[in-house]
């Protein structure tokens, strides 16, 4: 939908940020607060445009390859239909009129964000107003030092930052469904080797107070679990579900992320009545000296469960056996 401004001469605002895609389609980038477009405007029946949708036709025409020629294409399709129709009966929020193009575009079943690339959405969370949203986090990621977004994991950067314009009043919570923010301050918090300088740098790279930072990573480093896709690390996933339950080596319940990105605690096994759940802080399938090191280093614990101990017998039953032979 365009919003006519002025005469039909004047130029029309779809509220749409059109990009060069990578494979030489015109790609929706952005769509701007409040406009016709907004997700958070549109009623139920109306699924307009969204970030990532391609532009392939315009009112039956195919749309140009560069965003220039595709806005032009739209503008000329709006100050058109305007002409042949006079002003419609829909208007604004500022009581322009508006008028519909048509488009045909092709949706991806994933969007990555073109701005940072860091973050990629499902076509549904496309739709819910998720890449929408990530514009308050990526605007402040995007203007941080190129050197602080070369690392590969930049995800202790980018959960700090959603920490902070989560709480910033006009932008809020990215889904109302999801663990209240604030909830993690009830999260355990072992201090942690985390050189004082590292701590301060990460204040001054965020603009969030040092007191603040250093609870973030206490409490990330305490009872984060990493995500994994095809067997890639990508992302890092805070939540109070999975910290408050305990660690085991031989763990009675895995903490996953299923596919509509919720946190779920599943048995591997029976649990006995009044049993404890506990899921593995690591990877269980390591040799004792590994998890401990992991545990100790990132989680600031020395394991004691029973598996640890019964290893922990074993190879000194075994160094005892072999200094008698």
């Amino acid at each position: 939908h365009g919003a006519k401004e002025g005469s039909a001469a004047a130029s029309v605002s779809f509220g749409v940020v059109l990009d060069d895609g990578d494979d030489g389609r015109c790609v929706v980038r952005a769509v701007a607060e409040g406009s016709p477009n907004d997700v958070a405007l549109r009623d139920a029946e109306h699924t307009g445009i969204l970030i990532g949708d391609e532009i392939e036709e315009i009112e039956g025409l195919k749309a140009a390859d560069s965003k220039e020629m595709v806005a032009s294409m739209m503008r000329d399709a709006a100050l058109k239909k305007l002409a042949d129709e006079g002003s419609p009966g829909d208007a604004d929020a500022a009581g322009l009129p508006m008028v519909g193009v048509r488009c045909r575009v092709r949706r991806p079943r994933s969007v990555f964000c073109l701005c940072c690339r860091r973050l990629s959405a499902c076509a549904r969370c496309v739709a819910a107003g998720r890449l929408h949203w990530h514009r308050h986090e990526c605007a402040p990621f995007q203007a941080l030092p190129a050197a602080s977004k070369k690392a590969g994991d930049t995800s202790i950067i980018r959960m700090i930052l959603r920490f902070k314009v989560s709480l910033y009043e006009h932008v809020g919570e990215w889904c109302k469904t999801k663990e209240p923010l604030l909830e993690l301050r009830a999260l355990q918090r072992n201090e942690c080797a985390v050189p004082p300088q590292q701590l301060a740098a990460l204040a001054t790279l965020t603009g969030v107070p040092k007191d603040q930072v250093t609870a973030i990573i206490f409490a990330i480093r305490t009872n984060a679990s990493s995500i994994h896709r095809n067997g890639q690390k990508v992302g890092c996933a805070l939540s109070i579900l999975m910290g408050y339950h305990n660690h085991d080596c031989r763990p009675n319940a895995n903490a996953t992320i299923d596919e509509n990105g919720n946190t779920r605690i599943e048995a591997t096994r029976d649990i006995a009545h009044k049993e404890e759940v506990c899921i593995s802080y690591v990877d269980a399938t390591q040799p004792r000296a590994q998890r401990q090191q992991v545990l100790s280093e990132h989680y600031g614990f020395t394991c004691r469960c029973t598996r640890c101990q019964e290893e922990q017998r074993r190879e000194l039953k075994a160094k005892m056996h072999a200094r008698r032979n």
